[in-house]
């Protein structure tokens, strides 16, 4: 009987016989001469002569305003494309938010996503909640923990000095942030922590304390994109944002900021989204001779996520993901599929973490230096969002900066403008939502699993200005399903 090796030495002798007498085999060398370059014209005029009277433009993807996305680019698109900052490979930040009404209970929240795989954790903090039983045995000298204290920044810094004291560490290696913004606050709920003087004030302390690592000048922009701004105009208000700290401490504020982004559904234009940000940031710091490396912490978004035929938002948190992922952000946090609706189980939570875990350890997304680089498209789209960006970022700056644009509500109908449009592409069904707006599941009952659905108010009126309110694609239409049950 042959072995397993003679039979695979007699199989595959002819075919390699025939191979090495093949042309491909030959002395000759390929030069490619018979294939000719191709113009960008002439690519054109194929797609036209295939479309059989089509209209070329027909192909064009529109994502609001300017930014238009074609179905064909060619190497003569590339000079005009942005500058951005190379990223280099590295393992990315997987966060976990972790709502903390207890300490004890938080603690064993803390360590239970550490040891399964996180790196970092977002802390939300009830008033009154104490750090040091909170972070028991945790190592924060070597993890990311952002500590979101709703006006009791001082408090929480106070608390964490005392703990690194405590610890024998060293203040300035601590990374993460105290998260205090206060223009955000403004935004989102009409009115200061305090007032502006104050939580101004605050600011400057945590910038002047120890704990040089930290980010502690967060821009939560969220907000924007998740109230309906498009892409280019979520990233110039985010430069307004952003520079009103520059206004006030000048070029040290750079190496102090952190940007807190929301995660689009557009795959190409959010990658892209996060190439800009790093690219208008890093000429933002020109202007001020410093170089600026933008810190980038990116949360999958709200806005097209759903109650009804929830799993699908676990499809649409991969692609958010890993756009993010290849554009270039230092933290990821994949929101639980069922955040919409209910709080959330330990099972939604850690398939949302595996998510992000997955494409770095197993797909390796984030080992690649910038793999977007190169692209056509995408290098277009970045360059696209960056003139349209800085339009914006111009604009609010002619008009005072961001907080006199939000007291004149001139930041509000800017973005509730863009919010109408997108509202009524999504309600003439060319916005599709898979599983409610699309090939809705009839049967599907959810009052009874709605126990906390994610509504909007519908009160916008604050105490300083008018709010910014975030709102999902699908609400009339889930609150008309909920009352139908």
């Amino acid at each position: 009987m042959q072995t397993n090796e003679a039979c695979l030495s007699n199989c595959y002798t002819l075919p390699l016989r025939q191979i090495t007498k093949s042309r491909f085999m030959s002395n000759s060398s390929l030069t490619f001469q018979e294939f000719p370059a191709a113009s960008k014209a002439e690519w054109i005029a194929k797609i036209e002569k295939e479309l059989k009277g089509g209209n070329f433009e027909d192909l064009f993807t529109h994502y609001g305003g300017d930014i238009t996305l074609s179905p064909t680019y060619h190497s003569e698109d590339l000079p005009s494309a942005a500058a951005v900052p190379t990223r280099t490979s590295k393992i990315v930040d997987t966060i976990e938010g972790i709502y903390v009404d207890d300490a004890s209970e938080g603690n064993k929240a803390i360590l239970d996503v550490l040891n399964k795989g996180c790196s970092g954790v977002m802390l939300y903090l009830k008033k009154g909640v104490q750090l040091a039983p909170l972070l028991a045995d945790v190592l924060i000298e070597h993890i990311t923990v952002h500590y979101v204290s709703n006006g009791e920044a001082s408090n929480v810094q106070s608390q964490l000095l005392d703990i690194i004291t405590e610890r024998g560490l060293n203040p300035a290696e601590i990374r993460g942030s105290i998260n205090v913004d206060p223009i955000e606050n403004l935004a989102r709920t009409g009115e200061w922590f305090s007032s502006e003087e104050s939580d101004f004030n605050t600011l400057e302390s945590l910038i002047n304390s120890p704990l040089k690592s930290m980010n502690n000048l967060a821009v939560n922009a969220n907000i924007y994109h998740n109230a309906g701004a498009s892409a280019a105009t979520e990233l110039g208000l985010t430069l307004a944002h952003a520079h009103e700290f520059i206004g006030r401490w000048g070029s040290s504020a750079f190496s102090h900021t952190t940007f807190n982004m929301a995660i689009g559904k557009s795959y190409l234009l959010e990658v892209a989204k996060f190439r800009a940000l790093r690219s208008l940031w890093a000429k933002v710091g020109e202007a001020y001779e410093t170089e600026a490396a933008a810190h980038i912490y990116a949360e999958t978004g709200l806005r097209n996520k759903t109650i009804f035929d929830p799993n699908v938002n676990m499809l649409r948190t991969t692609t958010e993901a890993m756009s993010a992922l290849i554009g270039g952000v230092d933290e990821v946090c994949v929101q639980p599929y069922d955040i919409t609706f209910r709080e959330s189980t330990p099972q939604a939570r850690r398939v949302a973490r595996n998510q992000a875990l997955v494409m770095q350890y197993e797909a390796f997304v984030t080992k690649v230096n910038d793999p977007a680089a190169g692209s056509y498209a995408i290098e277009n789209l970045t360059n696209d969002l960056c003139e349209e960006a800085w339009k914006v970022f111009r604009e609010i700056e002619a008009k005072g900066g961001m907080i006199e644009a939000l007291k004149s509500g001139f930041v509000q109908e800017l973005i509730e403008r863009e919010a109408a449009i997108e509202q009524e592409l999504y309600n003439e069904g060319k916005i599709i939502l898979v599983g409610t707006n699309k090939f809705p599941n009839a049967a599907e009952k959810m009052s009874k699993e709605a126990t906390t659905p994610l509504f909007a108010s519908d009160n916008s009126e604050g105490k300083v200005i008018r709010k910014i309110v975030a709102r999902r694609l699908s609400e009339a239409e889930e609150q008309t399903r909920l009352k139908a049950e």
